[in-house]
């Protein structure tokens, strides 16, 4: 798979196997070294040979000769039409290359959001220089750095909001998940109760406790013009705008507050320039809590862990 997606043709796609093959010798014998073992192989035997251009090349020479020695005629009308017909373009190719799907998450880094898009193999090919590994099971090794985001979004996503008045109360909830499998061992080995106790403690954990709705991992697709966000490249398309908010709660005032939960390595010197990058994936968070919802969105929020703090627009 790595040797085809490096392919630059449809010929490479056919010759590589067939070079591996038991009776692809015609194919080797103007080739410098030893050839390499050919691989095992099933299935019905190949002819395979190999054939001088230069003869297709004088065939065609003899037949040109013929027809100015008969004094043919160019039909001008003809040539004319298919000159016309070889240089038609597509008029639409721009709206042809425009993704049918964008997430939220791209709009942050042009990243994949595994989260809700089932077609992220598409979004993000891969590339050149490549490296394939053999997948881990069962192995028992630390938790990355993006693992250990994802314990501590897993750990807010089912924890009870109620109970985290205190650190003791956080623990007990983290042991409640493990022992219900909602996250690993070594997912609540990696999750803070400190931290997400400090979370719970500032004024805006007060405040989603005492919202009068609250929903988590709020899923949305819209379809939405390309134009506000593929910029004039986007044409007069439609994409299917997708994404997964990892919170939003209704004050007492009816408006909506869009939380989303970040586990980045920040401090407070590069908290805001981080943030600032994040501002278009809350811009589309809100654009679908006000349009699919009928909300009205008063903020957006994004809490960073590393720091304890908000970062509100």
């Amino acid at each position: 798979p790595h040797r085809m997606a490096q392919a630059d043709s449809m010929a490479e796609w056919i010759l590589t196997p067939a070079l591996c093959r038991g009776d692809s010798a015609p194919l080797w014998q103007n080739v410098e070294g030893e050839r390499p073992a050919p691989a095992p192989w099933q299935g019905p035997g190949w002819e395979m040979r190999l054939l001088s251009g230069a003869d297709y090349e004088s065939a065609r020479r003899a037949c040109a000769e013929q027809e100015a020695d008969e004094g043919g005629s160019v039909d001008v009308g003809a040539v004319g039409e298919l000159t016309a017909r070889y240089r038609w373009r597509y008029p639409y190719a721009a709206g042809a290359d425009l993704p049918s799907k964008l997430t939220a998450t791209q709009l942050k880094g042009r990243n994949v959001d595994a989260e809700v898009s089932e077609e992220g193999a598409e979004l993000h090919p891969l590339r050149r220089g490549s490296v394939l590994r053999y997948p881990v099971f069962g192995e028992d090794r630390p938790l990355t750095a993006a693992e250990k985001g994802t314990a501590l979004h897993m750990t807010m996503q089912y924890l009870d909001f109620s109970k985290t008045d205190r650190v003791e109360q956080v623990e007990e909830e983290l042991s409640r998940l493990e022992g219900m499998k909602f996250i690993t061992s070594a997912q609540r080995q990696a999750v803070s109760a400190t931290v997400i106790h400090g979370f719970f403690t500032s004024p805006l954990g007060q405040e989603l406790k005492r919202a009068r709705r609250m929903e988590r991992e709020f899923k949305f697709s819209m379809l939405v013009p390309a134009r506000d966000y593929l910029g004039e490249d986007g044409g007069e398309e439609e994409i299917l705008l997708q994404g997964v908010v990892d919170c939003w709660f209704e004050g007492e005032d009816g408006a909506v507050t869009v939380l989303d939960f970040k586990t980045d390595r920040v401090t407070e010197e590069s908290v805001e320039a981080r943030a600032a990058e994040y501002r278009p994936q809350l811009d589309a968070y809100a654009r679908a809590m006000a349009e699919v919802m009928e909300l009205p969105v008063r903020r957006r929020v994004l809490w960073f862990f590393a720091v304890n703090r908000a970062v509100v627009w």
